[in-house]
């Protein structure tokens, strides 16, 4: 079995931001991508 040692998360609203966050609380080293240039007041790109 392989071990996941990074990913790589598209969408930094809560999903995404979620996702990113439960990864390297588990020591998988993340790269989070956004198009936007600021957090929206949603939460969503």
């Amino acid at each position: 079995m392989t071990h996941v040692t990074s990913a790589i998360i598209v969408g930094g609203g809560i999903g995404g931001a979620a996702t990113a966050l439960s990864l390297a609380r588990q020591g998988i080293k993340v790269m989070l991508l956004e198009k936007a240039h600021e957090i929206g007041e949603i939460g969503a790109g």
